[in-house]
């Protein structure tokens, strides 16, 4: 990921493509064997099958031969296909094939394309089985992941957009990226979505059917998509990369049946049979409900990787003890009200979790906001499951309540209006954990920011007006006259503080003034 720097040079030129103007030179068949070599260097195409790939490039790109015998073919050196991708497109544009030539239909076509070289699904999966069996769950995870990059179903390009740092907070270190990486639709392709026919096919992003999906408007093309079956908790569910990743190894793992997600004690089963197979990853559940659950809710899924985040490495605030179970029970020093179950008997953590969970469900507590139903029910949690090298199992129980009210029509633990200009969408699992993913609207916004800190008159109206009040609260901090280097770091460190504001807003006990009842309820429910 590109990491944050200097304004100027930060928020600019991002939507500059990949100089490749060596590949656009060469003849389309050409560009194919240079495909062709790539994929079976990289290990996406047996060399056996290399005849059969190509006359299937041959036949998308409506070609009756290869390049003659003879042609030379420049060696391809690259690690990713990006450019033989933009090259090959800009061919087929030009013949043709791409019928308006825009970044959704280009990723239609490229996706075609890459799907002649890949293996078929079950020969994925055999083959990840095999590495597992013989190398261990860490080498099967590379080689499932380096497949998937080496395909360009993970967008490695469009995800180095991506705008990134760290940086100290009093929650310890927060993850801040600015989201670049997903393609801006032009107003055609927005009309072309709006009025695509309606169709149930694949029922949503995540049913198992996007597996060689061809893609539409509104729906991407999943041709490159391999997903390895896994059982959890004697169900059938199917493990895969998220193509825009957030963090290393960003997975995604979702039910085999098309049903709304759920919390129970049965997620917390799920979780850890997950972390058995694949200890080096966690795995986490955003929660059951609107405004504190994920962008799907309509297919239970969740959500893991190869990254430890600042929730993790969070202090212990109270030891409560052991249960009865077993279970280890923290209350950790973080914004949102989190308890850590720990055991090497992963059972007695999900009993635990179980009792957690069903009093949560009813809890109210009115004088702090906190009401369990109104006209509908309103808590829930978020679970976050890993298994630490000495084979204790870790799950962390996010408590969340998505109740609104006059004053906070979002939600009353959402980011409050003031926290709007930064953040309005609901904070989810990757948030609650310390890593924000900003809009990419930020990207244009900041450096205005950074230019008043400096002395320059930023227009305060339009997209900025929003930004207004922020903006002079920090030009009285620190001044109108600051190097673009100062400028640049003070805008940092007063976006962070914002996004921990964002995360204090989403605590259902605040830890300045409720630790003693947050301890109270857990204490009760476990002890």
């Amino acid at each position: 990921m590109k990491q944050f720097c200097i304004a100027d040079s930060l928020y600019g030129d991002y939507n500059k493509s990949i100089n490749f103007e060596k590949e656009k030179a060469m003849t389309t068949e050409i560009l194919i064997e240079q495909l062709l070599s790539y994929a079976v260097h990289v290990g996406l195409t047996d060399e056996r099958d290399r005849d059969f790939a190509r006359n299937l490039l041959l036949d998308l790109f409506g070609l009756d031969a290869p390049a003659p015998d003879g042609t030379v073919i420049p060696a391809y050196e690259k690690e990713m296909p990006v450019e033989l991708l933009n090259a090959l497109c800009d061919k087929a544009a030009e013949a043709g094939l791409i019928p308006e030539n825009t970044v959704m239909q280009r990723e239609l076509f490229d996706t075609r394309i890459m799907n002649a070289l890949m293996p078929r699904p079950s020969q994925t999966a055999d083959r990840f089985r095999q590495i597992y069996r013989e190398q261990g769950a860490e080498a099967a995870g590379d080689w499932f992941y380096d497949l998937c990059r080496r395909s360009n179903y993970i967008r490695t390009a469009a995800v180095a957009k991506n705008i990134y740092f760290k940086a100290p907070s009093r929650y310890g270190e927060l993850e801040i990226t600015i989201n670049l990486s997903k393609p801006e639709f032009t107003p055609a392709e927005i009309t072309a979505m709006k009025n695509a026919p309606a169709t149930s096919y694949p029922k949503c992003a995540l049913c198992h059917e996007n597996e060689g999906f061809r893609g539409r408007p509104g729906k991407a093309a999943r041709q490159t998509l391999r997903c390895i079956p896994v059982t959890l908790n004697g169900e059938a569910w199917y493990f895969q990369y998220s193509p825009y990743v957030y963090y290393d190894e960003h997975c995604i793992v979702y039910a085999g049946e098309h049903s709304p997600m759920c919390i129970s004690g049965a997620t917390a089963r799920r979780l850890f049979d997950f972390v058995d197979k694949m200890p080096h990853y966690f795995l986490g559940s955003n929660s059951d409900m609107t405004i504190v659950g994920g962008s799907i809710l309509s297919h239970n899924h969740f959500q893991g990787g190869r990254h430890r985040f600042a929730m993790q490495n969070a202090p212990v605030r109270r030891d409560l003890g052991v249960t009865a179970h077993g279970t280890q029970v923290e209350l950790i020093d973080w914004p949102l009200s989190t308890i850590r179950l720990s055991s090497s008997d992963r059972e007695a953590v999900c009993l635990d979790a179980e009792k957690l969970i069903t009093a949560w469900r009813g809890y109210s507590a009115p004088e702090i906001g906190i009401l369990s139903q109104t006209t509908e029910k309103h808590n829930t949690v978020t679970l976050i499951s890993d298994k630490r090298p000495d084979g204790v199992y870790e799950l962390y129980v996010v408590l969340r309540n998505n109740r609104t009210t006059d004053e906070h029509p979002l939600g009353l633990f959402h980011p409050h209006a003031g926290l709007h200009h930064i953040k309005i969408e609901g904070i989810g699992l990757i948030e609650v954990m310390g890593l924000f993913v900003l809009p990419a609207r930020l990207a244009r916004e900041l450096p205005q920011v950074e230019r008043a800190l400096t002395g320059e008159t930023v227009p305060t109206d339009g997209e900025m007006a929003k930004h207004a009040a922020w903006m002079r609260e920090l030009t009285e901090r620190f001044g109108s006259s600051n190097s673009p280097e100062r400028a640049h770091e003070i805008v940092k460190q007063a976006l962070t503080e914002k996004c921990t504001a964002v995360l204090e807003d989403c605590g259902v006990f605040k830890p300045a003034t409720e630790n003693g009842r947050f301890a109270a309820f857990v204490t009760s429910t476990l002890f």
